[in-house]
């Protein structure tokens, strides 16, 4: 079993931020994962990469998804980061069921490794998915005003 974190930033002015999700990740996999015998596969991480596209399309989220298995757990540092889309968001979190892979959203405190919270952590990520749609759309329109004037 791996542990296979996610991260992504928009523009390479972020750099800052890469290394603090790598931080957050690995503390997390060092706290939650390793004991539980998962090995950690490092970082797959998306830069200066729009999150409109879908977590497959993304060069990073690409090799991410075709290299997990069964039974492995996708770590992830902020959902807003990884998805802007909720369809997106649930396709990939029923794929991921299908394959009995765990995810583990640190900035939400989700994790569906628990089967006894398991559907309240994918109802709470869904829910922060449709938020984060919510600003990308705001944020759209915003921009689009700024540039009108």
């Amino acid at each position: 079993m791996h542990a296979r974190s996610y991260l992504r930033v928009s523009t390479l002015d972020q750099q800052n931020s890469l290394e603090v999700q790598r931080e957050q990740l690995l503390r997390y996999y060092e706290m939650k994962c390793r004991d539980r015998g998962f090995q950690y596969d490092g970082t797959y991480e998306d830069e200066a990469t729009s999150g409109r596209k879908k977590l497959r399309e993304r060069p990073a989220g690409y090799r991410l998804c075709t290299r997990l298995q069964k039974g492995d757990a996708v770590l992830i540092a902020k959902t807003d980061r990884s998805f802007r889309n909720l369809g997106d968001l649930c396709e990939m979190i029923e794929h991921w069921d299908k394959m009995e892979i765990e995810i583990h959203i640190l900035d939400v405190n989700c994790d569906t490794s628990n089967p006894v919270t398991r559907s309240a952590s994918r109802l709470m990520i869904q829910m922060i998915g449709a938020f984060a749609e919510f600003e990308s759309r705001r944020i759209g329109l915003r921009t689009a005003e700024a540039l009108h004037y």
